[in-house]
């Protein structure tokens, strides 16, 4: 339910097998990080005191619930970029790895 919330019906099917079973057998695991994050406060003061820089992506085909988080830490971090990739879905390094690779190199290399 969870992998078919998050990625679509599509996306789902489109998972390799094998993953999918990984997945499946994590099942507890998966639904403990959910609970947790309903109850996880975030506190945007101290967000501001991070200087490092940061990259948030997003999928533009990600679930919406997704979409206020990114803009939240957006406005809350001091060195940050927020890039929303064309046509990906939650699973962006997968679904397309070769944009989500190249924007993870260039923050690389723009490292001091």
């Amino acid at each position: 339910f969870f992998l078919r919330t998050v990625l679509g019906d599509r996306g789902y099917e489109r998972m390799p097998v094998a993953i999918r079973e990984r997945a499946l057998a994590e099942h507890d695991t998966i639904r403990q990080d959910c609970e947790a994050l309903v109850r996880y406060r975030l506190e945007d003061a101290s967000l501001e005191r991070i200087t490092t820089p940061v990259l948030l992506m997003g999928g533009e085909r990600s679930p919406s619930i997704y979409r206020p988080t990114l803009e939240r830490l957006s406005a809350a971090l001091g060195n940050v970029r927020l890039e929303i990739l064309p046509g990906a879905g939650h699973m962006m390094h997968a679904e397309a790895y070769r944009r989500f690779n190249a924007r993870l190199r260039e923050l690389a290399l723009a490292a001091p």
